[in-house]
């Protein structure tokens, strides 16, 4: 080889030689200024910054292992992609995979000197769990703008969300889509409490910034089962406040099962209308309805004999407070067909469950009361009519707790109240020839006149034994001779009875509802009928005296099989005429009335026990006490036996065809006064 292509080829390769040199020079110069950028850009974040590595690749810088101590942020890698000259980089984008964020060091870290927004990289992450106490979460998204607009998705045991946010000048936008949401993450609150134990599907949107955050939108689903329910939500610093407003038209199936579980055999219902709930934590939840349902069908076999078919309305305002269930209801307003009435109710279920309703009307129209009671309700009053107004006031406390103070009061005006027409006439009670056919625990069945002339057994009131009623008002209705066909110190007790044994065991009948039970109703033991009484007794008060209804009450009533009256029971348990009656044996028959099948035992074996002979001694103590009675009266009682004659019966007991042209005038005179003469309300025969 000649000596000039040695020199050509040695001077070649110190070319190279050089200018490798340069470029390994310029190489690890720009990963020194890399990393001397990268590391002074973490440390204006968190002064204590670290990485694992940093390594250089076309375009961009890769970070392992980042640290920010100070944040509370670990991240497994960070990409950086990088523009501008090599000696001037600026990163135009950053991706971060992998790591953790406690959110909590993060937001006492401060901001740090970030630079001017719009200097800021578009940013991509994935993979990073959020930290805050008991809450945790994956996101991934990114961030873009400038720091502008941010879109992420998270998820975690609370669910799944999608958060979109554009920063405004005074505010910033949000919104969310949530996927079985069951509490709100890194809010130090989550969901209220009231509104906790379910999943939610939502869509929200509003806005967020130092006067907190605010929500709008609809809940799409619950548990699963698709709704379309409006709700807001706000977080002003002091916890989460939720307000849900839910159309009715969707919750008829699950009123129909609640129906079902109270004890209804049917119920068909098909609300609508809104309810708005507000819950905030630490505050009862607050809540207002406005109801309609039409058509509403009930049926119960213990209501009535058919299915109720009508219409309501209902609205109401109150709270309910989940650490005591105090549930509480004000301005409320129930109306049923064209009749309403304004109520407010206390429900405590807890340490007993007490209840305190109060139902009230200034005016309520008769036209309208009568057309709105469904015909099963009404049975044998189908067809009445009534006219002008009637007030009431009512007020009823149930304590299961303590049912001593179970309580009751009414206040009734119907003075304007007037009867257009009735099916149920009480003018035939006035002159001779009135019957009402009578039926016996036994199933016996028998017409009963109610005039001495068409039934020779009927006993007037002079003819009762003379202390049938000391003892009967003692026993059954002490105010008889006082009230007006209703007695509210009767009804208190009734309902102390009731919640005691916790069944309907006594309804708060008077003398004057039995009596009208008796003339003019079916046995069938439903709460339709005990309407029927109500009505039937403030008529009946109207129209007869009390000396009238003690004696049909006393000629008509059950004591026996096929034994009616105090005449038939005073031969067939003691073969004696009812005048000549002692009074531990009237005490006997009075003492019976309420179950004269039940009671009938005592005749069949032949005695009554001590418990029962007890009770009677203390209806004559009673009476006695009351001055109903006469001194001395206890006395022979105490020392009086009881023994059943176990007569042979042989049905009803006659006086003969003929009777005294005086006792027939008494009688006559007695029918004249029981009347209140020419009275608008009263029916005609």
């Amino acid at each position: 080889m000649s000596r000039l292509p040695r020199e050509a080829t040695l001077r070649a390769v110190l070319v190279a030689a050089v200018t490798a040199a340069v470029l390994l020079a310029l190489l690890m110069a720009g990963e020194l200024l890399a990393r001397h950028g990268v590391m002074q850009r973490l440390r204006r974040h968190d002064p204590r910054a670290r990485a694992e590595a940093i390594g250089l690749g076309p375009g961009c810088v890769i970070l392992e292992g980042v640290a920010l101590p100070g944040r509370g942020v670990e991240l497994e890698e960070v990409v950086v992609l990088l523009e501008g000259s090599p000696l001037s980089p600026r990163p135009s984008m950053v991706s971060v995979r992998g790591g953790t964020a406690d959110l909590r060091s993060l937001a006492e870290g401060g901001s740090g000197d970030g630079g001017s927004s719009s200097s800021l990289p578009d940013v991509a992450f994935s993979g990073i769990l959020l930290q805050d106490g008991a809450d945790s979460s994956v996101c991934e998204g990114a961030v873009w703008g400038g720091g502008s607009r941010m879109l992420a998705a998270m998820e975690g045991s609370w669910g799944r969300a999608l958060i979109g946010l554009r920063r405004g000048t005074h505010a910033d936008s949000l919104s969310l889509l949530t996927i079985g949401l069951s509490s709100v993450p890194h809010f130090g609150g989550g969901l209220p409490v009231r509104l906790q134990g379910r999943r939610y599907d939502a869509r929200l949107s509003g806005t967020t910034g130092e006067s907190g955050i605010s929500l709008s939108g609809r809940v799409t689903a619950i548990d699963g089962e698709p709704v379309d329910m409006p709700v807001s939500l706000s977080d002003s610093g002091r916890g989460i406040s939720a307000t849900l407003t839910l159309r009715l038209d969707s919750f008829g199936s699950w009123m129909e099962e609640r129906t079902a579980i109270a004890g209804l055999e049917y119920a068909s219902l098909r609300p609508a209308g809104i309810a708005t709930v507000r819950v905030r934590e630490g505050c009862p939840v607050a809540f207002a309805c406005s109801m309609g349902v039409d058509p509403l069908r009930l049926y119960d076999p213990e209501l009535c004999s058919d299915t109720l078919d009508m219409t309501a309305h209902l609205m109401c305002r109150g709270t309910w407070s989940p650490e005591t269930g105090l549930l509480a209801v004000r301005a409320g307003s129930l109306a049923v067909g064209e009749a309403g009435l304004l109520f407010d109710l206390d429900y405590r279920p807890r340490p007993g469950p007490r209840l305190r309703l109060r139902a009230w009307s200034d005016s309520l129209g008769g036209r309208e009361l009568a057309a709105s009671v469904p015909d099963p309700l009404l049975g044998r009053l189908r067809g009445l009519s009534l006219g002008g107004s009637a007030a009431f006031s009512v007020e009823c406390v149930l304590d299961w707790d303590t049912p001593d103070s179970c309580d009751f009061r009414a206040d009734v005006d119907v003075s304007r109240l007037r009867v257009e027409y009735s099916p149920v006439r009480f003018g035939r009670l006035r002159d001779t020839g009135a019957v009402c056919a009578m039926e016996d625990s036994w199933g016996n069945a028998r017409t009963i006149a109610l005039d001495t002339a068409a039934n020779p057994g009927f006993l007037t009131l002079e003819e009762l034994p003379p202390a049938w009623e000391p003892l009967l008002l003692c026993a059954e209705d002490a105010t008889f001779r006082s009230h007006r066909g209703f007695c509210q110190y009767h009804i208190r007790n009734s309902i102390i009875a009731d919640v005691e044994s916790g069944s309907f065991r006594r309804g708060g009948s008077t003398i004057t509802m039995q009596l009208a039970k008796n003339l003019f109703l079916e046995r069938e033991k439903v709460l339709s009928r005990k309407l029927q009484e109500i009505f039937l007794a403030w008529r009946m008060e109207r129209y007869l005296s009390k000396d009238r209804m003690l004696e049909l009450y006393a000629n008509i009533v059950e004591m026996g099989p096929d034994v009616f009256g105090v005449g038939e029971a005073a031969l067939y348990y003691f073969d004696t005429p009812a005048g000549s009656l002692s009074v531990l044996q009237t005490a006997f028959l009075v003492s019976i009335l309420p179950g004269p099948r039940l009671y009938h035992r005592f005749f069949a074996g032949g005695e009554v026990p001590g418990y029962w002979r007890a009770y009677l001694e203390r209806l004559a103590a009673i009476a006695q006490r009351k001055g109903w009675l006469r001194q001395g009266t206890l006395d022979e009682v105490e020392g009086d036996t009881l023994v059943f004659r176990a007569a042979r019966w042989e049905g009803p007991p006659g006086r003969g065809r003929r009777e005294s042209a005086g006792t027939r005038n008494m009688y006559e005179t007695r029918l004249e006064r029981s009347l209140y003469g020419a009275s608008e309300n009263v029916d005609s025969p």
